[in-house]
């Protein structure tokens, strides 16, 4: 529920990178539990973010969805 609510902050500060940040955590945890279909959502969210910012973050997350699949 952290995550979830940080995600909603920074959504409302407008904050692009923070929202990907968000978004990776929150797909990490449901990885976690099992719930791939949801990390990967997580996931390409965060990923389309960081790319828009031009954030070193995009391989990881391009990694991360590699191997969900």
């Amino acid at each position: 529920s952290y995550v979830d609510r940080s995600l909603v902050v920074r959504v409302e500060a407008g904050d692009l990178w923070g929202q990907a940040d968000s978004l990776t955590r929150q797909g990490d945890i449901l990885a976690r539990l099992d719930r791939t279909a949801e990390a990967t959502k997580s996931w390409r969210t965060a990923l389309e973010l960081y790319q828009s910012l031009a954030d070193p973050h995009t391989a990881d997350l391009r990694s991360r969805l590699l191997e969900a699949d």
